[in-house]
C-alpha cells in the first residue's frame, strides 16, 4: 500500500474527513516512531536490516551507530571481521561498561562490547583499524516506496492512527475505541507472522520453546 492510498482509506473511516490529510500524515510518522518502533517491545521481522559494516579507529574506543538503530537482533550479536582468516567471524560478548573497562585497561584486539546511547564500544580498545560486522533492528523509510509497515502491516498503520485522530483531533471516543480494537487485532496478526517466521523449519528438543 502506498502512503497516499492509506491516508486515503484513514480519512475515509473518519468520515470522509479529507481536510485531515495532512495531520493524518504527520501522525502516521509519529506513530511509526513511537507505537510501532519506538518502544523496543516487539519489532518485527522486516525491520531486520542486511548485514552492516562498522570501523573502528585504533586507540578509539566507540564507533556511531547507523541512523536508524532501533535494537540488536536476539541470538545475532556484533562480530570482529577479518578476510584474511580462514573463518573471518569472531563474535564479541555483549558485557557492562564498567567491568569491560576495568578488564581491559590496556589497548589490545576487541572481545567485548556494549551499547551506550548512539556508540558501540569495544574493549579492549582497539590498537588498530578493525571491521566490525552485524545486522539490527532499522526504521522503516517513511517514503512511500519504501516503507515496510504499509507493506507488510497496512492494518495496524490504519487503525493506529486512525485511533490517534479520533481521539486527539475529533474528540470521537466511540469511533476511537473502534480503531482501537482494529489495533489490537491487527497487532496479534502481526505477531502471529512474525512468530510463525521465527518458527519455521526450526526443529525443537524436548523443553525448547
Amino acid at each position: 500500500m502506498k502512503r497516499a492510498e492509506c491516508i486515503k482509506i484513514i480519512a475515509s473511516r473518519l468520515g470522509n474527513r479529507t481536510d485531515l490529510n495532512d495531520i493524518i500524515g504527520l501522525e502516521m510518522d509519529l506513530i511509526q516512531d513511537t507505537a510501532l518502533e519506538g518502544t523496543g517491545a516487539f519489532l518485527p521481522w522486516f525491520l531486520e536490516s542486511d548485514e552492516l559494516t562498522l570501523t573502528a579507529t585504533p586507540n578509539t574506543e566507540q564507533i556511531t551507530l547507523p541512523e536508524g538503530f532501533l535494537a540488536e537482533i536476539e541470538d545475532h550479536g556484533f562480530y570482529l571481521y577479518d578476510a584474511t582468516q580462514e573463518n573471518p567471524y569472531t563474535k564479541l560478548v555483549k558485557s557492562d561498561y564498567d567491568l569491560m573497562r576495568a578488564k581491559y585497561p590496556v589497548a589490545g584486539t576487541p572481545k567485548e562490547y556494549n551499547l551506550s546511547g548512539n556508540f558501540l564500544i569495544l574493549k579492549p580498545t582497539p590498537d588498530a583499524a578493525v571491521t566490525v560486522k552485524f545486522r539490527c533492528y532499522k526504521a522503516a523509510p517513511k517514503t512511500a516506496a519504501e516503507n515496510v509497515w504499509l507493506k507488510h502491516a497496512p492494518d495496524l498503520v490504519v487503525s493506529e492512527v486512525g485511533k490517534v485522530v479520533a481521539e486527539t483531533h475529533l474528540r470521537n471516543y466511540q469511533l476511537a475505541g473502534v480503531f482501537g480494537k482494529e489495533a489490537a487485532d491487527a497487532r496479534l496478526r502481526l505477531w502471529t507472522k512474525h512468530e510463525a517466521r521465527s518458527h519455521a523449519n526450526r526443529r525443537y528438543g524436548m523443553g525448547e520453546d
